[in-house]
This record gives structure tokens, sequence and C-alpha cells, in this order.
């Protein structure tokens, strides 16, 4: 020792001053020896390495529980939520590998619930009795938009609020004026449907079914009782987290958590300084065009000990769901640098304890609170991805965008999320057909999808050499063909329709995306973002972008 013995079952920690071995029947013997110095640095990397898995552990087992007992085809079956465990300041500790936007963004509904001097009630009833729970979604109090709704629970341990737990899914109706509560032509964020900046819906125990209810009956939310069953999952999910976090207190007790959080959370902070100094030793700056005309602007700078994201030069709110709350851009600067340190670390707020960010006001990654935001949070959020990026020349564009597809009438609503083409990197060609950056999630099985919507999948296939050309070449997008068998709503929520995804280091640029509408025979382009009604024999072609090439052949 020190070292970690490990299996697909169990790590066994051998400290320093034991010795270990392998009997004659496979039985591990741990021997102390006399005389051996303790490295106590390594102890301790070995010791956090150990808390993270097991707190990375328990998401997903929370993940498990919301998977299995929600009802929807959102949760269940695309699995588009995500759970994550926090510390008690509701700094991010740990999380299952679920979706990016949602992970990155938790931290800042914890934080303001924190902060809501109206929410004193809640944290003091926390103490009395840990089941209690606060549902929120608004894009004011760290939301990212409105589907998203996010369930806080505390972890309580001897008579302390020692932690916080929250799970988020993504909903597949909460009103609006349009089915799927993601329509295109929203101005405004009270045409998306229900907005909770902090609905205590847990209280000493009991769900609070009724005053929900009336809430999603005022937002003309068309399915309330898939939202009920689907938050009553995530409490579900939120009570296995606090179970099993007991658990793990009472066997190492509340010295050792904090210990190993703050421990947890130093080392990635210093591991994200070693990332970032290096490469920010003079301005880095990076521009993108979104398919509207908007203008994405980046920044990056030294202050002192303070790597600056300036992104106070973006263009204007716009008259449309495009619109990125804060907690967005926040996302995606986690996310990037979590995947640039080449280190087997969980995401986690220590990589951002170096990093500031800055807006401008009523801008489009800092809109107003009525802004519509919608598309901020599935087609802004990628776009964000590919500024940061590339102003670190680190890799080539992927799709940027999550082809969002959401279609209803007043009986069914669905959405989907369509993958493409990933970006090449300097060492590997980009992946073919496959979800990147922020987002996660699975593609609607055709059985499901046919069977429980009124639409025909005529099309599921690989878009041929729609990834960008070079030394390593980009991947390809998808081709997805959708024919109606009734009459409905649908929007279409996307983005590189305009503009190409671009190649880097000499690679080519990739194959932009492109929406085809057909009626009768008769063959119209759609616009990236569109919102129109469709009848019984309409389809709809949707092809995903390609990724950028890297480097020239």
């Amino acid at each position: 020792g020190p070292a970690i013995i490990y299996n697909q079952f169990t790590s066994i920690f051998v400290e320093s001053g034991f010795e270990s071995d392998w009997d004659s029947s496979d039985l591990l013997i741990l021997e102390r020896k006399k005389n051996i110095q303790s490295n106590s640095a390594l102890n301790s990397a070995l010791k956090v390495t150990l808390f993270a898995g097991r707190i990375q552990s328990i998401a997903r087992q929370m993940g498990q529980i919301l998977r299995k007992t929600a009802i929807s085809i959102n949760i269940r079956e695309r699995l588009d939520f995500s759970c994550a465990i926090f510390s008690n300041s509701g700094e991010l500790i740990c999380n299952a590998p679920h979706i990016p936007v949602h992970l990155g963004s938790m931290s800042s509904a914890i934080l303001s619930m924190l902060s809501n001097v109206n929410l004193q009630r809640f944290k003091e009833a926390c103490l009395s009795n840990s089941a209690q729970a606060i549902l929120s979604n608004s894009p004011n109090s760290g939301g990212t938009h409105l589907p998203d709704l996010t369930l806080i629970s505390p972890i309580i341990f001897d008579s302390q609020i020692v932690g916080w737990i929250a799970s988020r899914g993504h909903h597949a109706d909460i009103g609006g004026i349009s089915p799927g509560s993601m329509s295109a032509k929203a101005k405004n964020i009270s045409e998306e449907g229900l907005c909770l900046e902090s609905f205590w819906i847990v209280k000493d125990g009991e769900f609070l079914h009724d005053p929900f209810y009336e809430e999603l009956k005022k937002a003309k939310a068309r399915f309330p009782h898939q939202n009920l069953a689907d938050v009553k999952a995530q409490w579900n999910a939120n009570l296995k987290g606090q179970s099993l976090i007991q658990e793990y207190l009472e066997e190492y007790d509340l010295h050792n958590w904090n210990n190993s959080i703050q421990t947890l959370l130093q080392t990635s902070h210093k591991i994200s300084k070693s990332l970032l100094y290096p490469l920010v030793v003079k301005p880095l700056e990076s521009n993108e065009t979104l398919d509207d005309g908007s203008e994405l602007k980046l920044k990056i700078v030294r202050e002192a000990e303070t790597v600056v994201f300036d992104f106070s030069k973006c263009s204007k709110e716009v008259d449309g769901p495009f619109n990125a709350p804060r907690a967005i851009s926040y996302s995606a600067v986690i996310y990037c640098l979590r995947c640039m340190i080449n280190r087997s670390i969980p995401l986690n707020d220590g990589l951002m304890r170096c990093v500031k960010l800055k807006f401008s006001e009523g801008s489009i990654l800092s809109p107003s609170k009525q802004a519509a935001v919608s598309a901020g949070n599935v087609t802004t959020s990628q776009r964000i991805v590919d500024l940061i990026f590339k102003a670190f020349q680190w890799c080539a564009a992927s799709q940027g965008c999550m082809n969002n597809v959401i279609f209803g009438n007043d009986t069914v609503s669905f959405y989907e999320t369509i993958a493409g083409g990933n970006g090449a990197t300097p060492d590997s060609h980009g992946a073919h057909g496959k979800h990147s950056h922020m987002t996660n999630t699975r593609i609607t099985d055709v059985e499901i999808m046919e069977r429980e919507y009124p639409v025909i999948l005529r099309r599921f296939a690989l878009r041929p050499n729609s990834g960008g050309d070079g030394l390593f070449k980009g991947g390809n997008g998808i081709i997805r063909h959708l024919e109606f068998i009734e009459n409905l709503s649908l929007s279409l929520l996307t983005e590189r329709r305009s503009n190409e995804p671009y190649g880097m280091n000499g690679g080519q640029n990739a194959y932009r995306g492109e929406n085809i509408f057909i009626r009768d025979g008769q063959i119209q382009i759609l616009k990236s973002r569109v919102e129109l009604n469709v009848q019984k024999g309409d389809q709809v072609i949707i092809k995903t972008p390609g990724g950028g090439g890297y480097g020239t052949t």
C-alpha cells in the first residue's frame, strides 16, 4: 500500500503500512508491516477517489429508480433525466453520467434556493423532517428551460443539513401555447407553460398532489397525470439517494464526509488551474453566428488567479425561444473543462473555482426574466460549446444542434432529439450518428414510437459523406424520415441549417443540416426554427449536420 485493488464488483483500499497478497484459496490477505512510512498525500488521493466513486454510484442508483418508476417515454425510454449530489453550500460534488446541460446547471438551482429568504421555513422544516422537497424550473431560479423540472431534497445527519440531492427530468408537456411546451413561435416565457420559482411539493413526507395539480391546470398542461407521476418518480429517486448517503455517513461519519468533499473540490480546482493557466497566457477569442444572425462572442482572459470567460459582447436577447439563461453558459464551460482535462475525475464545481463568467444583461446569454428560453437549453447551448472549443482550438465542431422535433395535439405529445456527426480531434475521427456535448439522450425506439404516437418512421439512417474531410474525418449526421397519420402541431427547433460546422487546423467544414417538408408530393425546405400544422399523410425529413474535420490530408 497505498493502492486500490478493484474488479467489477468492489474496490479495496490498501493503506500505507499494509501489504496484500492472495493466499492459496484466493483470499486476499492484508498484513500490517512495521517501519513503513505513511504517504499521507497519496492516501488522501486514493481515499477521495473511492469517495467520488461511491457518490457517483449513489447518483447512478438514483437514476435507475427514476427510470424504473417514471411513466413518460421521455424519462423511461429516452433517459432525458439527471441525478446529482451537492454540498451543504450548493456546490456540485458528483453526478451520474446523465445530461451535461442538466448537471452543470443544477447547482445554480440549489444556490438560488439557498439564497431565497422566502424558503427559510422550508430549510427549518428539513431539520425536523428530512422528507421535504422543493420543485423548481424557472430560469430565474437556476433553471434552463421550463420542461426540465428539478426536485431538490436535503441530506440530514446529526441534526444538520450536510448536503443536497437533486433530480431533473424533461417533462413531455407542461402547458403553453403548443403541445410539448417548446413552441418555435413563443416570444415570452408565459407562452411556454408552467413556471415554478420554488414550489414546496413534499412537506413532512406528504406529496402535495392537489396543489401541484392545480398549478398544472392553471398552466394548461395537457397531461397533468403524467407530470404528477414523473415528479413522484423523481421523489422516489431522491429518497433512494438520501437512504444511501445516510448509510455512508453512518459508516464513515460527518467529518470524513466534509473532508472528502473539500478534498475533491480542491483537487479539481488545482487540476482546472493547471489546465487553464498555460492555455490562457494571452487572450483567446472566438465568435459564432446563429442561424437567425445572432452573434455569440467569447473572450477568455487571465486576471490574477481567475480566468474570465467574457460573453458580454454577444447579441441582445432575441424575440423567440433561443435565449439561454446564465446557467446554460455555466454548464457549457464546466463541460468543456471536463472534456479537456485528461484525468478521471467526476464533473464537479471545483473545476469552476478559478473561473468567472461575464455577461451583459439583456443579452441572448443573459436574457430578461420575461424572455422565451425553451430552445436556449437544447440548441443555443450546443453553439456555446462550439464557441468555447473554437477559442481553445481544441477540436472541430460537432453538429452544434440537438435537432429537436416536437409534435402533438390534445391527446398526445412527443419530443425527441436526433443525433448527428461529432467533430474530429487532433488524434481521432469524429463518431457517426452520436449525440454530442450538452445532450446524452437515446433516440426513441421505433416500436414504441409507432405504437404510442400517430407517426410512421419511414427511414432512419446515417447521412453519407456529411462529415468534414481532413487528416481526421468528422462524423456523419443522421437522416430521419417521419410520416404523420393524424393532424398535429409540429415544431422544429434546430441550428446549423445556415452555417456549417467548422473544421479545424485545415480540416474541412461539415454539411449543414436540412429540414424537408413533403405534402402531396410537393417538397418544401423549412427554416431551422419553424412551427406548422401537419395533416394526415404529411412527411418531414430531418437531415442532421455532420462534424467538422481536423488537419490536412
